[in-house]
Parts: structure tokens; sequence; C-alpha cells
């Protein structure tokens, strides 16, 4: 069964207020010289011992605005969130630069794999008033603190407890207790440290973006850790062209995808932009 909510529902729930945990004297050191860093061979070394270290003395979530926006991090078990403290400039600054650049007001996003809620809260940051969010993420820890930052920042978006795939019914998740964010669904994707499986809803992203009433999408993430193909293309075989995303942001993981996806994506009429790690296209 698939759970939908949104952080509206939450506001009165008795999330602790902003500023409930503050860094400690490590964690405030570590915040001080990781955002001196240069994105650089170097300075991206230096993160990682950094990180390494506040994860090995995590014992609390810890408050921390980031990107313009309110975060509740935890350190112990997710890549991302100890990133997100440390190195906030490191954190995929090509993706967000490149979606900053197509929000507006009333943006419509769908936020595919969406772990904390990085992307989702920066697209609600800058597109509100009546921003419209849909943040699809099956881990029930990841989005128990997505819904958590949602409240600390105010932002209505809608959160479907769910994994994105090319089915309705029930997948395997295979969770990576030292980065939460690896966790996958894919045999072929290797886990670091590998917790019991957990069976999550699935869904495909066209039910589920219709469930919540969008008439258009400017933009969708898919990050799905190897899981983007089958999600994106049941989506393209059967969404009607008007919710075709005006914008497309993929993480690239050709080497376990089954489709050719760069290739279908283009020969339905997007086009590469933005060259780089990750992919990007733009409807033409």
């Amino acid at each position: 069964m698939v759970r939908y909510d949104t952080a509206a529902e939450h506001l009165d729930q008795g999330v602790p207020a902003f500023q409930s945990y503050p860094p400690n004297r490590l964690q405030s050191l570590a915040i001080g010289v990781g955002r001196r860093l240069p994105n650089a061979y170097f300075g991206q070394r230096m993160a990682g011992w950094i990180r390494g270290m506040i994860q090995a003395t995590a014992r609390q979530p810890v408050d921390v605005e980031v990107l313009g926006i309110r975060m509740r991090l935890r350190l112990g078990d997710n890549s991302c969130e100890r990133r997100l403290l440390v190195t906030p400039h490191f954190f995929e600054p090509e993706n967000l630069a490149a979606l900053a650049k197509r929000i507006g007001p009333g943006f419509r996003f769908v936020d595919v794999g969406a772990n904390v809620g990085t992307y989702s809260l920066f697209a609600a940051n800058r597109g509100s008033p009546n921003a419209k969010i849909l943040a699809i993420e099956p881990n029930p820890r990841l989005t128990k603190r997505l819904r958590e930052n949602a409240v600390l920042n105010g932002f209505d978006i809608a959160i479907a407890q769910v994994a994105a795939g090319d089915f309705n019914g029930v997948m395997m998740l295979r969770r990576d207790g030292n980065n939460l964010g690896a966790s996958t669904m894919v045999p072929e994707v290797a886990v670091r440290r590998q917790e019991p499986p957990l069976e999550v809803s699935c869904a495909k992203i066209l039910d589920l973006v219709i469930q919540h009433g969008f008439e258009r999408i400017d933009a969708m993430k898919l990050d799905i850790e190897g899981g983007e193909d089958k999600a994106l293309m049941a989506f393209l075989e059967e969404a009607p062209l008007h919710l075709w995303p005006a914008f497309l942001l993929i993480e690239n993981n050709s080497k376990v995808w089954r489709w050719d996806l760069e290739s279908e994506i283009i020969k339905r009429g997007w086009s590469r932009v933005e060259r780089g790690e990750n992919l990007m296209f733009e409807r033409s």
C-alpha cells in the first residue's frame, strides 16, 4: 500500500523548532573549515576526512541552514547529509544551478529519489508562491527526515513513500547502513554495508503524478541508484504529452541500465544540455 501525505499535515505534530539541535564544537569547526575548502582535489580529499570524523562522532541531529533552506541533518548513516553539513558548495552545483535557472513562481517539480529532500526543498524555496512539489522516496527513514525538513521551512511538499518503477506492486529495497541514499532495488548495484532488505511499495511515476493533480511538469529529477531507465521509460511510454517534463535531470547510471536512455529521450524530442557528470535534457 502506497503512503501519501504532505508536510502540511504534520505542522502541528510536535516537530522540534529549528535550532533545537545546534552544532556542537566539533561540528562547528568542521563547518567552518569545510565551507572554505576549494572544490578541487585537495579540498575534496580534506572534505572526505572531515566528513568521516563527524560521522564517527555523530550522536544527535544538527540544525543548519544549507543552500538557503533550513535542514535537520543526521550524520551517521547518510552521505548526502554529511556533505550538506560540511561542504554544501560541493553538493551537485551544476545540477542545482541548471535547475535554479528554470524555477519560477508556480514551479511544478517531481523529485524521484528524494532522499532527505534537498532538491524538493530547493525547488519549493525558489518556486514560491504556489510551487507544486512531489517527492518520491521509498525509504521510511528518509521520508521521515524529508517531512521534518519540509515542516521546518513551512513548505507544503507532497510526499509519496514509494519506489518509482515500471509496475505497481512491491519490491525489495537493499539498504546501505552507511549511506541510506545509496540503497537500491537494482541487483547489479553494489551495497557496501547492507542491512536486511525492506519490502516497499512500488508505483509508476505517471500514476503518482496523476493522483497528485499535476497539469504539467516543469522539471523532473531522477536519482534512484540504477533504476532510472525503467521508471522513466514506463512514464514516457504512457504519459500524455502535456505531462512530459520540460526539463529532465538524471543521475547517470548507464552501466546498469537496460535501456539506452539518452537515445530514447533524444528521439522523443529532448535535447542534451548543460553537459556535466549527470544527464540533463530540455524539450525542444
